[in-house]
């Protein structure tokens, strides 16, 4: 699907955010902006329960070290690339890199297995 009209968002902000990456950033200033641009795998309800993102469902193994994600079909990146499972490997690569200050955040991933178009796992441990 594509937008057929451009859309403005204004925010307001006290201190500036130190980039629009939040891979490569620990800002509050920066996740207050970005988490309205991009989306993630769940959210967080205002309960706490987590739901549906940009993965429709999710499932945790019984031991706890594997959790594997059915990502919904015919999501696009702005640049209407496909947003795919492995598309999703791809960004938890990069955060997981060295030089991400996010990276010890996510230490607990050990590998990320695409397991179809729509559909990945993370090996935890």
């Amino acid at each position: 699907m594509r937008l057929l009209y451009r859309a403005v968002l204004r925010i307001a902000k006290s201190v500036d955010p130190d980039g629009l990456d939040p891979q490569r950033s620990v800002a509050e200033s920066t996740f207050d902006i970005t988490s309205v641009i991009y989306d993630t795998l769940l959210e967080v309800d205002e309960e706490g329960n987590l739901g549906p993102g940009i993965a429709e469902s999710y499932e945790l193994s019984e031991d706890g070290l594997s959790l594997k994600f059915v990502i919904k079909k015919d999501l696009r990146f702005h640049n209407d690339r496909v947003l795919n499972a492995q598309a999703v490997k791809e960004s938890f690569e990069r955060l997981l890199e060295e030089e991400s200050p996010r990276a010890k955040h996510y230490a607990n991933i050990k590998d990320i297995k695409v397991l179809g178009d729509h559909e990945i796992e993370f090996q935890l441990e």
